[in-house]
């Protein structure tokens, strides 16, 4: 069995919701975003949360799950859609985003944004 194989058009079909989540949350959020730094990202954060990460919301406190760092801060807006779509907190927290007592501000809060460690 080919290790490296898995439903791609799965992924394909969770990518096109992330983008979908993207454009509107950039639209409705008081600040802006930075929608290209976010579409930049949706491959690599889909392809990581639904196939690669050892990580789901059940197991958010386990010490042995992975453990993801995003340093490309400009990229949060597809961070928080993908975690969304996983089931890290509820689809609807996104009209949210960058919204005064959000838990989705402009850059991940440990305290506010759950899966954020």
């Amino acid at each position: 069995m080919n290790p490296y194989s898995y439903d791609v058009q799965a992924l394909e079909r969770q990518a096109r919701a992330v983008r979908r989540h993207i454009i509107r949350l950039n639209a409705n959020s008081p600040a802006g975003g930075h929608t290209g730094a976010d579409l930049s990202q949706v491959e690599l954060l889909t392809a990581l949360y639904f196939r690669e990460l050892n990580v789901s919301p059940e197991q958010i406190a386990d010490p042995e799950r992975d453990i993801y760092i995003q340093s490309k801060g400009h990229a949060v807006g597809c961070y928080y859609c993908v975690l969304a779509e996983a089931g890290f907190f509820p689809v609807e927290w996104l009209a949210t985003y960058q919204h005064a007592n959000s838990h989705l501000p402009g850059h991940p809060v440990r305290q506010k944004t759950p899966a954020s460690s």
